[in-house]
């Protein structure tokens, strides 16, 4: 084996590949087990499980393949308009209440990550204010963290900030580095997320962010964008497969993705690091299309590293 098949372990994003799951219902213990019984992957991330007996199968399954499970709390925070850096107390506090709930549905699932994003960049004038709160938000996650499950990593996902995707308020790689650095003199294992699919419309390439992020890094998406046809259903943050006409992202900003990740420590011998696809069905193209995408995108870019 070469060194990024014996240093990554490759997952997906369940909730992306198969949407009608993203509310917690539908078919989620049969595209789960679709990804279990897939040898290709090794991580899966997921989000909200609304019946507690399915929670409970989806957790047992998991655990017997061996594999790992990551819990994404951000299409809860899009759905239900939620932001851990509102300045509106009301918002704020049904926020974090609802975050808290959806933390211990990641330890019934025997979640090892639980992500977060932040909500819409509030503009200069309150952008100081906001990132403050968030800081102090992150910091009541990473408390309530250590006592729901010890060891569940909280870790919060950079987005764009850009009218035509999620406008977050982080945020820029710099930006969002700095917040971690706030939250771990607290709270060591916190981190930031990056993803592929973001950094062109953060204006930013691999080899900026990913040196910048250095050991705040702690999770890596990869996927692509489009940002130049506002008539495609996959405009903005929508995650089209690597190579989709229009899009930002090919295999070769996969590779050259990998590259830094090895580049900056975040892949290194003798550990197996989380990178993950975050591939949406659309435009025609059907989950099982999305998914040999992520595969055979990984192994092109592999291959292209190791020639």
């Amino acid at each position: 084996m070469g060194f990024y098949q014996e240093t990554i372990d490759y997952g997906l994003v369940h909730f992306m590949a198969f949407p009608e799951c993203t509310k917690g219902e539908g078919p989620v213990l049969e595209t789960i087990q679709q990804l279990i019984d897939d040898e290709a992957f090794q991580v899966i991330e997921m989000t909200q499980v609304a019946d507690a007996g399915v929670r409970k199968e989806v957790a047992k399954r998991v655990a017997d393949a061996g594999m790992r499970l990551g819990y994404g709390g951000q299409p809860i925070i899009l759905t239900e308009q939620l932001s851990i850096n509102s300045r509106h107390r009301v918002t704020l506090a049904r926020s974090l209440a609802r975050l808290k709930s959806a933390m211990e549905e990641a330890a019934e699932l025997g979640a090892e990550g639980f992500a977060v994003m932040s909500g819409k960049d509030p503009g200069p004038e309150h952008r100081k204010e906001e990132t403050d709160i968030l800081v102090e938000s992150l910091d009541q996650l990473c408390t309530w963290a250590k006592e729901i499950k010890p060891g569940l990593r909280v870790i919060l996902e950079t987005f764009d900030r850009v009218e035509f995707g999620k406008n977050c308020l982080a945020g820029p790689t710099a930006e969002a580095v700095e917040i971690a650095k706030k939250v771990r003199e607290k709270h060591p294992s916190f981190g930031i997320m990056l993803d592929l699919s973001h950094l062109p419309l953060l204006g930013e390439t691999a080899s900026e962010s990913l040196p910048l992020a250095g050991d705040a890094l702690v999770h890596a998406h990869v996927g692509s964008c489009l940002s130049k046809d506002p008539s495609n259903e996959y405009y903005g943050d929508n995650h089209p497969p690597f190579g989709f006409e229009g899009g930002e992202n090919d295999v070769d900003h996969l590779a050259d993705f990998l590259q830094q990740l090895r580049a900056i420590g975040y892949l290194q011998e003798g550990k197996k690091r989380i990178v993950t696809a975050e591939i949406k069905p659309m435009c025609g193209l059907t989950s099982a299309d999305a998914i040999d995408n992520a595969k055979s995108s990984l192994q092109a870019a592999i291959s292209k590293l190791a020639a």
